[in-house]
Formats: structure tokens, C-alpha cells, sequence
């Protein structure tokens, strides 16, 4: 088993309710070697006492500032990581929620020197393209942080650039030359080429995701085993030219499994055992395991901007146990 990357993802761990602790080690239990989790988790920020790395002053970020909180949090929850055996994947910007949250711009935009606004057409200029826009080296500034705390407590983390980044309002040459930075700059650092992950909109040409992929180590495909019960097996097998391929239940939705708060289904222990035996037969050694169930209906909260906060005591680790049990054999 020691050659399979097994990840128990909690998305929102940084703002999460529960035992972090314990749900760590019930997850070492189920095979998870890995924990993916977000760095900017801008669809659960508090209201009325937002906590990003930035001090935020009631209206926008403090820039020259860091948020003690934060950094207090990211410290305990990589350090109990680091105590269950468990590497660290963080995801350092979420695209995704930036497309489907635009109402939300003020959280999300906390690394701009300024709030954004958005052009005559509507879009915002995330990444720092336009002239006069600090966004870039904002983003820089936390990336370092965020490598400077994981060396300084020992810690040996996989660095994911930005979940489902490739979205519309930015031209490919603009989000490929974005994607080059932060790569660049988390290199610049002293992170390996081979502990980097992108997990670029899945459904583009590969003639756009092949050279984005080879700017890192690692390209894992999301949905994989969701809606149909299927994974694009072409997709990933033209992938593999560029990069070690990896799967992700993220972007499961119709899956036989828990459901979380609005009703999308994640995968189940059937549906895990079937993936695994596909990842065997196709040289597949990597799987992120999105338990939806711990931010099921129950989780509902007045203190979040989504109405939502995920409790990982209400973990549903029995998929993940199935797919390890699966693959050992």
C-alpha cells in the first residue's frame, strides 16, 4: 500500500467544527495518508468576524497585517497531521468558488490591495493582469508564508496551486502565465516540482491542460467516479504523457453515498471498491476521498456567509476504509 496516496479531504478544515484531532486519527484508521484542504476557503468565511491571513477591519483587508488566528489555526491542524502520519495537501486558491460566489467578493478578494470591482462586463481581474492591480504579489506573499510555517514546524506538505482554476473570464495565455508564478514561486521556495498539484477544469482541450500539467508534478482529475458511476479513462490516460495522474471524488454529485447539505451524494463503499479496482487495472496510485456527509443538513449555521460549516465528527470514513481495504489486496 505504501506506493498509494489515499486522502481524506475536509475542504473547510481551518473553520471546521469537531475533534480535528480524533477525526485525523479515525482517518489514519481508514488508510488516509493525505488530508486535502483548502487555504482559502472563501465559501464558508465567517460573517461579522472573517478569518483569512489578513486582519480584515469590518469592510476590507489589512494587508500589512497577518491574522493571528489564522495562522494560529493552520499551525494546529498541519501539527496534528504531522502527529497521525498524515501529509498535508493544501490548496492554496479556489477558482471555483470565486465563479459560483460572485456576491461574495469581499471574502473572497482578501489577498487585493484593494477590493476588486468588476469590469463593464462583470468579470473581476483575479489574477492580478490589469495594470495597477497588486493582486500577484499578494498571492506571492501568502504562498510563502504558507511554505515558511510547514518548514518551520517540520512539516512536509503537497502544495496544490488552485482547485478547478480554469474557469471563463480570463484568456488562457493570462490563466497560463498565472499558473507559471505561483508555480514558479512555490519553487523559489524550495518546494519540489514533484510536490505540486493542479487540478485545472477538467473538460478542457489537452492541448491546453498537457503543458499546464507539466509545470507541476502531479494533475488530479475531479469527478471521478461521480454522476454516472464513470471516470473519462481517455482523458486520463492522454494526461499521463504530462504528469503522474491522480482522481478526485470532488465534483461528485450523484454518487450512492452520504449526502451533504443540499442533497449532492458522494460516493459510497461500492462505488469505492469499483474505483479502486480501476485505479489497480490502470496504474492509477492517487484518490481524494470528499466526504460530503459531514456537511449534511445538521450543519446549517447563521454564522457563515454559505449557512453552512462542516463538523468532521459527523465523519462517514467507511468509503475510504473499502478503497484501502480494496487496494491492499
Amino acid at each position: 500500500m505504501s506506493k498509494y496516496i489515499l486522502s481524506a479531504g475536509c475542504y473547510e478544515l481551518l473553520y471546521a467544527k469537531g475533534d480535528v484531532d480524533a477525526w485525523l486519527a479515525k482517518a489514519k484508521a481508514a488508510g488516509a495518508n493525505s488530508c486535502r484542504f483548502f487555504a482559502e476557503a472563501s465559501w464558508i468565511i465567517s460573517k461579522n468576524a472573517v478569518m483569512g491571513p489578513f486582519k480584515y477591519n469590518g469592510s476590507k483587508f489589512d494587508l500589512s497585517k497577518w491574522d493571528n488566528a489564522y495562522w494560529k489555526r493552520f499551525v494546529y491542524v498541519i501539527g496534528r497531521m504531522k502527529k497521525h502520519g498524515i501529509r498535508p495537501h493544501i490548496v492554496l486558491f479556489d477558482r471555483c468558488s470565486w465563479k459560483m460566489r460572485q456576491a461574495w467578493i469581499k471574502y473572497c478578494t482578501w489577498f487585493n490591495a484593494v477590493q476588486l470591482k468588476p469590469d463593464a462586463q462583470g468579470k473581476y481581474d483575479h489574477l492580478g493582469q490589469n495594470k495597477g492591480n497588486k493582486t500577484l504579489a499578494h498571492q506571492k506573499k501568502f504562498v510563502r508564508k504558507i511554505v515558511e510555517k510547514c518548514k518551520k514546524y517540520g512539516v512536509d506538505a503537497e502544495y496544490e496551486i488552485c482547485n478547478e482554476y480554469y474557469w471563463p473570464g480570463y484568456t488562457t495565455a493570462q490563466g497560463a502565465a498565472w499558473h507559471k508564478a505561483i508555480s514558479d514561486q512555490l519553487i523559489a521556495v524550495g518546494v519540489k516540482r514533484e510536490n505540486l498539484i493542479t487540478s485545472i477544469k477538467w473538460d478542457l482541450d489537452m492541448d491546453i491542460l498537457g503543458p499546464l500539467a507539466k509545470q507541476v508534478g502531479w494533475y488530479q482529475f475531479h469527478g471521478a467516479g461521480g454522476r454516472d458511476g464513470e471516470i473519462i479513462w481517455r482523458a486520463v490516460e492522454a494526461m499521463k504523457k504530462y504528469a503522474k495522474v491522480g482522481l478526485s471524488s470532488d465534483g461528485v454529485f450523484g454518487g450512492d453515498g452520504w449526502a451533504d447539505n443540499e442533497g449532492h451524494q458522494g460516493n459510497s463503499v461500492a462505488e469505492m471498491k469499483k474505483i479502486a479496482r480501476l485505479m489497480k487495472q490502470r496504474g492509477i496510485t492517487r484518490y481524494d476521498f470528499k466526504d460530503r456527509g459531514i456537511s449534511d443538513i445538521t450543519t446549517e449555521s447563521s454564522l457563515t456567509e454559505c449557512g453552512v460549516i462542516s463538523n468532521v465528527d459527523l465523519a462517514h470514513l467507511e468509503p475510504l476504509a473499502a478503497m484501502y481495504k480494496e487496494l491492499s489486496k
